[in-house]
């Protein structure tokens, strides 16, 4: 149901948080200036860091998850036998309101990927 969907993406939400508590906590939420949610000025931004950071945590760590699913591991192991050694890519993008852009964020996923590809062979 409908109900069970929220429930498993607000678990992820709350996962999130909890393996970046540390960081988190260390952040202020309150924004960054003065502006309610129907200002519509590009610098305004009624979120706080650690609103926006949770974001940025949170995208990385479903990018994480794509990489994890069963279709992209099929594929990772297919790619490695070809000789062009090309590998499905995992771009973590957000959008920014505040300024009407997409960022892509710095962030390696095959950095992080070396460092748990162990666990999911």
């Amino acid at each position: 149901s409908d109900v069970v969907a929220v429930d498993l993406w607000l678990q992820s939400i709350r996962d999130t948080v909890r393996i970046h508590a540390a960081e988190l906590d260390k952040l202020d939420n309150e924004p960054s200036r003065s502006c309610s949610y129907h200002d519509t000025s590009m610098s305004c931004s009624v979120y706080g860091a650690r609103h926006r950071r949770l974001v940025e945590l949170s995208l990385i760590e479903q990018c994480i998850n794509v990489h994890k699913t069963p279709v992209v591991q099929r594929r990772r192991a297919a790619t490695r036998a070809l000789a062009t050694g090309a590998q499905p890519s995992v771009w973590p993008c957000v959008y920014d309101p505040s300024k009407g852009k997409l960022n892509l964020l710095e962030y390696d996923m095959s950095d992080h990927w070396q460092r748990i590809k162990h666990i999911y062979k």
